[in-house]
């Protein structure tokens, strides 16, 4: 009989998914969990100096569909101020910066009150992305 080690149990891929929804107040909160744990995603202001939106096609959802996009291709948070304007980003940035507004027109445009994202879905739509722009 083989004995397995406590670490066996948790080898599975941990999904990686962000929760978004508007609370009572109606503000926009969101929440990332994956393999680093729980946390809040991170608002990078380039479009909307107020914060997330969903539900429209503004500055808001813009930010907001920029920084999904960032989290699903893995950039690194101390990445995501300046990284769009400058000449030594990744392939990464580029992908997420030159998606981001056909996702906010595809999806965050039509989330109004919640939406659950799976990460690696999101991944794989900017992958698909790729051949389409410009």
């Amino acid at each position: 009989m083989r004995v397995r080690k406590p670490f066996e149990e948790t080898e599975k891929k941990v999904a990686r998914v962000c929760f978004i929804f508007r609370n009572s107040d109606g503000v926009v909160l969101t929440e990332v969990c994956d393999e680093k744990g729980r946390r809040p995603l991170p608002h990078v202001p380039i479009h909307s100096p107020t914060g997330f939106e969903m539900g429209y096609q503004g500055s808001g959802p813009a930010d907001l569909a920029l920084a999904v996009l960032c989290e699903a291709l893995r950039v690194p948070p101390e990445n995501r101020t300046e990284a769009f304007f400058r000449k030594d980003i990744s392939k990464a940035t580029h992908v997420a910066w030159d998606c981001h507004q056909r996702y906010k027109r595809s999806f965050v445009a039509k989330w109004h009150t919640w939406a659950t994202v799976d990460l690696d879905e999101v991944e794989k739509w900017a992958a698909a992305q790729e051949g389409k722009l410009r």
